[in-house]
């Protein structure tokens, strides 16, 4: 626990002001947006099931449920995003914005981390690649 192995540097007066210390906002951006992906990776494994798997009456019809599921997921967390904790704190305007912010702090704490670049490196590749076949058909 992170809490109890670090000092903190000064007080901090709310928990969202704990939470954008340069301790804590890594963990916790990452926390949200890995949870968020695998739900969106869940329902999208979901839909390529479908559309591989059902009978040729049914799949496109499953697929579009599926992705409708997934936009509508998308569409809450964003505007969960955005609207913060309803006092005017956020941690970004949308899934993007967030994962962005996401991306920039990894690159800043890691920089040095031959293994953590890699990963996010073969991940956007995998990724790309992934949207690429799917695209193909």
């Amino acid at each position: 626990n992170k809490l109890t192995e670090t000092s903190l540097k000064s007080t901090t007066t709310s928990v969202f002001a704990l939470l954008q210390s340069e301790d804590y906002e890594l963990s916790w951006i990452a926390t949200n947006v890995h949870f968020i992906m695998g739900l969106f990776g869940f329902i999208s494994m979901v839909a390529l099931r479908a559309y591989s798997m059902f009978p040729k009456t049914i799949s496109k019809e499953s697929t579009g449920l599926a992705i409708s599921s997934l936009l509508l997921m998308f569409g809450i967390v964003n505007k969960g995003i955005a609207q913060g904790n309803r006092s005017g704190d956020v941690f970004g305007n949308s899934m993007s914005h967030l994962i962005g912010r996401y991306l920039v702090l990894l690159f800043q704490q890691q920089r040095s981390n031959v293994f953590a670049i890699s990963a996010v490196v073969i991940g956007i590749i995998s990724l790309l690649s992934s949207i690429g076949s799917i695209w193909e058909g």
